[in-house]
C-alpha cells in the first residue's frame, strides 16, 4: 500500500504516477472540503469515484437538478445494486433520459468531480493496489492524460478570465438587451438569469460544468449583457441566498410531513372504523387508499430542451 500527505505529494503527480506504472486499484483521497474520495483505476485509468459523502452523489446531482425526483431515486439505487448497473443506465433503459442527456450527466458530473479534486492541496491519500478487479464493475472509463491536458487547459483560462470577472462569492446583475448579439447558448444562459443572482445558485439550476459555465457568463458580460461583481459582505450575500429553497433539502422535511400526516391517518381511519363496527354498518366503502402509489412521468428528450436548451458542452 501506498500512502502520505498531498503537501508531500499532489494529485496531478499521483494520477501521472498510477497511469505510468498501469496500476490497477483504490486510490483514497481524505480532504476537509470533500471528504473521503474513493477512485478506482484499471490499468493506469479511472473507471470511477465516489464520495463518502451522499451529498455529492450523482444520484443527489441528479434530484438537485430536477432530472428525477427523490422517491425515484430511491428505486433506482435499490435496483442499481441488485442489477450491477449504473443509476444513469437504469434510467436510461426506463425512458426517463434520453443517450443524449446521459452523455451529458456524465459528462458535467465527472468533469466537475475531476475538478474538484485535483484542485485538493492538503490532505491525506493511499493507494490499495488490487491486481484481480474482481470487486468492480467498469461503466466506463476515463484516461489520465485527456483528464490532466483538459484540467490544465481550464486551470490556464480561468486564470485569465478571473482578471476580469470574479469567479467565486460573485453575484450576476442583469442588464436588459438593447441588442441582441448573443449567440444561441449564451441567450439561453441569460434568459435563465433573474434581475439579480447569486453565481454558484443560477448553476445549480441547470445542466453545465463549471468551465463552459464560467466561460458562457464572461462572454455574456464582455458584450455588456450582465455585470458580475464580488459581494460586498456576507450580509449582502445571505440576503441574495435567503431567496432560494434546496428542493433536495426540504424533501427530507416533507418526508416527515408525509410520515406525520399518515400516522394521523392511520389513527383517523381505526376511530372511524371503530364508530362504524359500533353503529352495526356491515360494509365500508373504499373511498380510496391511505398510501398512493405516486406515478412519475417519464422525462425524455421534451425535458431535456425545456431545462437546458442549447447549453451544452462542445469542448470534447
Amino acid at each position: 500500500m501506498l500512502k502520505g500527505k498531498l503537501t508531500d505529494f499532489n494529485i496531478i503527480s499521483i494520477f501521472e504516477m498510477l497511469n505510468q506504472q498501469n496500476k490497477s486499484g483504490n486510490l483514497t483521497i481524505k480532504s476537509q472540503n470533500l471528504g473521503e474520495i474513493s477512485i478506482f483505476f484499471l490499468k493506469g485509468n479511472i473507471i470511477d469515484l465516489s464520495y463518502k459523502d451522499i451529498n455529492k452523489s450523482l444520484g443527489v446531482f441528479l434530484v438537485k437538478k430536477q432530472i428525477i425526483q427523490k422517491q425515484i431515486l430511491k428505486k433506482i439505487t435499490s435496483r442499481a445494486k441488485k442489477e450491477i448497473k449504473s443509476i444513469t443506465t437504469i434510467l436510461l433503459e426506463n425512458g426517463y433520459i434520453s443517450e443524449d442527456l446521459e452523455n451529458l450527466i456524465t459528462e458535467v458530473y465527472y468533469d466537475d468531480a475531476f475538478r474538484e479534486i485535483l484542485n485538493i492541496k492538503k490532505g491525506e491519500f493511499s493507494f490499495n493496489p488490487d491486481n484481480k478487479n474482481n470487486n468492480k464493475n467498469i461503466f466506463r472509463i476515463f484516461y489520465i492524460e485527456q483528464i490532466l491536458l483538459e484540467y490544465v487547459r481550464q486551470r490556464d483560462e480561468l486564470k485569465i478570465i478571473k482578471k476580469s470577472i470574479p469567479i467565486k462569492d460573485a453575484k450576476i446583475s442583469k442588464i436588459d438587451i438593447i441588442e441582441n448579439d448573443l449567440t444561441q447558448d449564451e441567450y439561453s444562459l441569460y434568459e435563465l438569469i433573474k434581475q439579480e443572482e447569486d453565481l454558484d445558485m443560477l448553476r445549480t439550476r441547470i445542466l453545465i460544468n463549471h468551465f463552459d459555465y464560467i466561460n458562457l457568463l464572461y462572454s455574456i458580460s464582455q458584450k455588456g449583457k450582465i455585470v458580475v461583481t464580488k459581494y460586498i459582505n456576507e450580509d449582502e450575500k445571505e440576503k441574495l441566498l435567503s431567496t432560494y429553497i434546496d428542493e433536495y433539502d426540504t424533501s427530507i422535511i416533507n418526508d416527515k410531513l408525509n410520515t406525520l400526516m399518515l400516522s394521523i391517518s392511520v389513527s383517523s381511519f381505526i376511530i372511524i372504523l371503530l364508530l362504524l363496527t359500533l353503529s352495526s354498518i356491515s360494509k365500508v366503502k373504499d373511498s380510496g387508499k391511505i398510501i398512493k402509489v405516486i406515478n412519475v412521468e417519464k422525462k425524455v428528450d421534451k425535458f431535456f430542451k425545456k431545462n437546458y436548451s442549447n447549453i451544452i458542452n462542445d469542448n470534447k
